[in-house]
């Protein structure tokens, strides 16, 4: 992995850690994390909340309501 692309990864890593750690604002995303944790590896299901963010462009619960059918499947394909 080159340098910037190690880079990137990390940061990546650090911001999906930071959403799901916000439990005063973004409680969903943790609950989120623990459910997937159960179905999948642990790096892939504790970054899915980060990734649905990134797909949807936010992650407060009215931009998750709005969300199409699908975008899920469209944020883990990106990250």
């Amino acid at each position: 992995m080159s340098g910037s692309a190690a880079s990137a990864a990390s940061t990546w890593r650090i911001n999906a850690r930071a959403l799901v750690n916000d439990l005063e604002r973004y409680p969903h995303a943790f609950v989120l994390a623990c459910i997937a944790d159960r179905q999948t590896k642990a790096d892939i299901a504790w970054g899915l909340p980060y990734a649905i963010r990134e797909a949807a462009s936010g992650f407060d619960l009215d931009t998750l309501l709005r969300l199409p059918k699908g975008i899920t499947k469209k944020g883990v394909k990106g990250s």
